[in-house]
């Protein structure tokens, strides 16, 4: 999929059950422009399942809930990665995928969600910002994050456990003025600060 005006793939609301999988998104370049998805999501029970997504202002944008996002490979992004900003999530999944050249590699918000979104096994390598950042309910483990010219782990909320962080400018930045977080176990060396 390739060359289409804004987004590649847009699934609006109430289509949910959606797959996209074993795919090649590429943006053109009016998706490069602020606020353009190459596959942007609002449905329910998604699945983004082994694509390589390339060239755009955001690589994943998703808003609905118990999405599964895994095995995609994510490159030379304008700004997020992979972007999840549900309110009240009820469990989705971010695995085994990997983000390289993108400003922040992958962010994940779940605000007021009863079960934590799960973020593990994914690589954010080499992108401008943050390699991740968790915000809310978000339980983040097994994760590596090396590379990055910002924090390798940004966590205003949620849980950091057993991630590998080195080589960012900072390696993880916990809580902020109005949310707390936890980190442990994780294995942080080579950062600069």
């Amino acid at each position: 999929v390739y060359g289409n005006a804004t987004e590649q793939i847009h699934i609006a609301a109430q289509n949910d059950r959606f797959t996209l999988e074993d795919s090649e998104i590429t943006g053109s370049l009016n998706s490069l422009q602020t606020g353009n998805a190459a596959v942007l999501l609002a449905g329910t029970e998604a699945s983004i399942v082994g694509n390589q997504i390339s060239h755009a202002y955001t690589g994943i944008f998703s808003s609905g809930h118990q999405m599964t996002v895994s095995r995609n490979l994510v490159t030379d992004i304008n700004d997020t990665g992979i972007a999840h900003l549900a309110w009240a999530d009820t469990g989705s999944v971010f695995e085994d995928n990997r983000v390289l050249n993108a400003f922040t590699g992958i962010h994940i918000g779940n605000g007021g969600g009863s079960n934590p979104a799960f973020v593990g096994n994914n690589s954010a390598i080499s992108n401008r910002g943050d390699g991740f950042w968790a915000s809310g309910n978000v339980v983040m483990t097994g994760n590596e994050s090396r590379n990055n010219r910002q924090a390798g782990i940004r966590l205003h909320g949620g849980l950091a456990e057993n991630n590998v962080v080195s080589h960012n400018q900072d390696g993880i930045v916990v809580g902020s003025f109005t949310h707390s977080a936890v980190a442990r176990g994780n294995r942080i060396y080579g950062n600069a600060k």
